[in-house]
């Protein structure tokens, strides 16, 4: 690629910008703040400049009311200040959000924007290694402080997970491609290792369940030979039991992971939360506490972990059903394109969209900046995609 080519220098520029955002608070002190207050609605005047034609989609439309609702619901908060201040977050998960939207419809964009995900998750397990000692991480103490939350290195383990089987399908050089196909299996350790420095009890089920279910699309789903079919499933097989029997049984014993595996329901703050929120929630069904409140409400001073309870409980009814309304609208549009065009490719943006939906129980992803960009970085992809079937049958 021709660095200097205008087109090209963009590309590589926006890629640089969207890994500096999310990064540069593990390298660099007192920066975070200006660069998502400079960078980031940059970054979003540009992509509206350019292609603010794709604003018009559904889902787009659904999600700008369910953030003006939420928006509106600060004003009947219990305390509107925090309310709006937690809003601030949201609202640059928003913008986040459109960006990665808007330049998905980008083809040179578009393997960038998957590797960005892959570069942030390079950068907090850099700053694990720098910050905690190795030893005692994932047996005395967990991969989590002021800069970097243990539950965010697990959710960009799930975003690279897909991440690097996507760009290994859109990248055109054919060596590159297959060394990111090669890289892809490589991901199963770096599961593992991430499970257990965050002690997160969801990495396992979530990751592995995406793994391998790409591993069924792009090597077993309608592969030639059954032969080959056997072969690959011997292989990982053996793969599998081995590194369960080496490596994961004596991680396990002893860990933080284990531990916190082992708690019951009855001393699970996460399952005592949940009673809380629904109490709280039954009291103020139609606006919700405002964003940010319950923290403030019950006795842990935490919040639910979960999507769908959080927005309930901070939001009301309405705001649950418009935030369940966005994910249900790509879901939908997905199995619509899959049976207009039979490409395979919308199957797989259905199944990673519901283990997103799924893992939306396990923790709040509308308060991460990066966490909600990547169901509107699948969402634009489709777009993509679906528009290219739709020319090719003009033709």
């Amino acid at each position: 690629m021709n660095v200097w080519n205008p087109s090209n220098f963009t590309v590589l520029l926006i890629f640089l910008l969207l890994c500096f955002v999310p990064t540069n608070i593990f390298f660099v002190d007192g920066i975070d703040s200006i660069s998502l207050l400079i960078i980031t609605p940059l970054l979003l005047l540009l992509a509206i400049i350019k292609l603010s034609c794709y604003l018009k989609n559904n889902e787009i439309k659904l999600y700008f009311i369910w953030f003006l609702w939420v928006a509106f619901t600060c004003v009947t908060a219990i305390r509107p200040n925090l309310a709006f201040q937690n809003l601030k977050t949201i609202a640059g998960g928003v913008m986040m959000s459109l960006i990665y939207y808007l330049f998905s419809h980008k083809e040179k964009l578009l393997p960038y924007l998957y590797a960005v995900f892959i570069v942030i998750l390079m950068a907090e397990l850099y700053y694990v290694s720098a910050a905690f000692d190795v030893i005692d991480l994932g047996v005395d103490i967990r991969a989590n402080d002021e800069k970097l939350n243990a539950n965010t290195i697990a959710y960009m383990c799930f975003y690279s997970v897909c991440s690097v089987y996507y760009i290994g399908d859109l990248v055109k050089n054919k060596s590159i491609a297959r060394l990111l196909k090669m890289s892809f299996f490589a991901m199963i350790p770096v599961v593992i290792y991430v499970s257990f420095i965050t002690a997160s009890r969801q990495v396992l089920p979530t990751s592995l369940a995406v793994w391998v279910f790409l591993f069924y699309q792009r090597y077993l789903k309608g592969s030639g030979k059954s032969n080959n079919k056997l072969f690959i499933i011997i292989v990982v097989s053996i793969a599998a039991v081995v590194l369960y029997d080496k490596v994961f049984q004596s991680l396990y014993s002893g860990s933080m992971l284990a531990l916190r595996t082992e708690e019951t329901d009855a001393t699970d703050t996460r399952f005592l939360i949940i009673k809380e929120a629904l109490r709280v929630s039954s009291d103020y069904l139609i606006f919700g506490v405002g964003s940010g409140n319950f923290v403030h409400m019950n006795q842990y001073h935490i919040f639910t972990h979960n999507s769908y309870l959080e927005m309930l409980v901070s939001s009301g009814i309405l705001g649950l059903i418009l935030y369940v309304a966005v994910i249900y609208k790509f879901l939908k549009n997905q199995m619509l394109r899959y049976r207009a065009t039979r490409d395979s490719a919308f199957i797989t943006f259905f199944a990673v969209g519901v283990l997103w939906s799924i893992y939306n129980f396990l923790y709040v992803f509308y308060v991460g900046v990066y966490l909600m960009p990547f169901l509107f970085l699948m969402m634009g992809h489709s777009d993509y995609l679906y528009r290219k079937h739709l020319s090719m049958s003009y033709i």
